[in-house]
């Protein structure tokens, strides 16, 4: 299969000795690990085609560029938008792992924020609004939550006494309700210059690794790493 796959690595080096990193990959088994099993979601640009595939709710509009949530002036609002056909769940294959890369901005004023949900509940799943960031209360998921505005009742972090400063969290209660307080984070962002409402587009990654067999009899562990503005280090892991 004629296709290229972006690798990244982070190679620490100490010691007084000259740096030397030798890497070799098999092509073969690296095309064939990555390739088996995924399920390929692309929208390079939104349209009235991509209706099809998309299940809007609340006051979410599809523009010809653009996917928007909500509208200035809308307080406490929540929607969503779930990848589906023709209205019907559509499984998405993770056995291999996934990489999602989508742009966002935040104008009209200062507000929760949003989040990208993975979830088995419904494409008629709506978490609630304002600080839920219309995921708290879906069963059977995890979200990736671009919280905007912190609140210390939720255990949010507040950097430098300002709320503006935001961050990025990683959110589930497995198989029940969710929910955007802390104490159900698996993992939380330490960078304190993260400023959502700054009118400007930001860009994000989300990487799953799954579990990889541990042929020395310790624990499997998966990764789920989140960059942001195309930073080589992700802002959580």
């Amino acid at each position: 299969v004629d296709e290229t796959y972006r690798v990244d690595m982070f190679f620490a080096h100490r010691g007084n000795h000259v740096p030397h990193l030798q890497l070799q990959i098999t092509e073969a088994s690296l095309c064939n690990a990555i390739s088996s099993g995924i399920t390929s979601v692309n929208f390079g640009a939104f349209s009235a085609a991509s209706s099809s595939q998309l299940t809007l709710l609340g006051s979410t509009v599809l523009t010809s560029e653009s996917l928007r949530l909500t509208t200035a002036g809308e307080v406490n609002r929540a929607s969503s938008v779930w990848y589906s056909e023709n209205g019907q769940p559509k499984p998405i294959k993770f056995l291999n792992g996934f990489r999602t890369v989508f742009h966002f901005n935040m104008t009209g004023g200062v507000g929760e924020g949003f989040a990208f949900v993975l979830q088995d509940d419904s494409t008629g799943a709506r978490g609630g609004g304002g600080s839920s960031l219309g995921y708290g209360g879906i069963k059977r998921s995890i979200a990736i939550e671009f919280d905007a505005y912190a609140q210390s009742s939720l255990g949010d972090p507040v950097y430098n006494s300002d709320p503006t400063l935001g961050h990025i969290s990683i959110h589930t209660r497995f198989s029940d309700d969710n929910d955007a307080n802390e104490l159900y984070s698996i993992g939380v962002s330490e960078l304190d210059d993260i400023k959502f409402w700054d009118g400007l587009t930001h860009e994000a990654a989300i990487e799953f690794t799954p579990a990889q067999e541990d042929t020395g009899g310790g624990p499997q562990l998966g990764w789920i790493r989140v960059f942001l503005d195309g930073k080589i280090v992700p802002a959580v892991q």
